[in-house]
């Protein structure tokens, strides 16, 4: 028979490490443990009980249920996320290997790569530019607030 302390205890352990994943993503205690209550359908305050032993808390059949269902789904998750991860990795290494085999490829970032563009607009020299005019005076609409 279980006792209601080792039903406690059996239940710690995952949701510990629950409300300490969701800390490393909210970055506050706090909010971990209101996520995870929410989640498991209990309040913050049973999940800070049940992690910090209180004698004045049981975890029931249907807690233990809830607290394994989301692990397996963070479990599950996070396969699908290292799955993603490795096949990046594969692909890059594809990539690498091929370039590698033919030669550099070229970006299309460099500047100087094989195919360089032509400039737009043509750089001007002093011979290009139309001759200056000094013959044209700008006089300001108020002119009898600007003497001389």
């Amino acid at each position: 028979m279980v006792t209601v302390e080792q039903a406690n205890e059996v239940a710690r352990d995952p949701l510990l490490r629950l409300v300490l994943d969701r800390k490393d993503l909210t970055g506050s205690l706090m909010a971990a443990y209101d996520d995870v209550g929410e989640r498991l359908g209990r309040s913050p305050s049973w999940v800070r009980k049940v992690i910090g032993r209180a004698a004045d808390v049981t975890v029931g059949l249907h807690d233990w249920l809830n607290i394994n269902t989301l692990c397996a789904r963070l479990d599950a998750a996070s396969e699908r996320l290292e799955a993603a991860t490795t096949a990046r990795e594969e692909a890059r290494r594809a990539v690498r290997e091929a370039a590698a085999i033919s030669g550099p490829v070229w970006s299309g970032r460099d500047p100087g790569g094989p195919f360089a563009l032509a400039p737009l607009i043509p750089k001007l020299s002093p011979s290009s530019l139309p001759p200056a005019s000094i013959d044209t005076v700008v006089v300001p609409a108020d002119s009898a607030r600007f003497p001389g």
